[in-house]
């Protein structure tokens, strides 16, 4: 059985040199949890995230970002209490921008599973960024394995 894959959907409009030494201006797009991802061939290609993961993925092992919105840092936050309390939790936390993840998944080597959730997540998240599209131009994934 394949555990889900969770995490947020983030946004800012601020150029990368505006958020230097703030502590987040990223806000939540949306959460993954709607989705039901699995720790599917694509989750495993671009985040290192399955069952019997082969390899460490193109974006793994990046942890959470220090600038990660308050939506984000409050589901880390509360997996860290639930660790100490429990001895378990979600793992494998990481990132990668919008960008990223769909010049991977343009790849030649890049899984062509059509049933994977990644293709609803990825047409959602460009409906609901098309409006916004010259304001909000800076759109990452931070994910982890639930």
């Amino acid at each position: 059985m394949s555990y889900d894959i969770r995490g947020w959907i983030e946004v800012t409009s601020c150029e990368p040199e505006e958020r230097i030494g703030l502590e987040s201006l990223w806000m939540p797009l949306m959460s993954l949890a709607p989705f039901s991802i699995a720790g599917d061939r694509t989750s495993e290609y671009l985040f290192g995230l399955s069952k019997a993961a082969t390899r460490p993925g193109l974006f793994g092992g990046r942890g959470v970002p220090k600038d990660c919105s308050k939506a984000t840092r409050a589901s880390v936050d509360a997996n860290r209490a639930f660790m100490k309390m429990h001895g378990e939790g979600d793992f494998g936390h990481t990132f990668a921008s919008l960008r990223e993840v769909e010049e991977a998944l343009g790849r030649d080597d890049a899984p062509k599973d059509q049933s994977s959730e990644w293709h609803h997540v990825l047409a959602s998240v460009r409906f609901a960024l098309r409006p916004h599209g010259t304001v909000l131009r800076w759109c990452r994934f931070v994910v982890w394995a639930h």
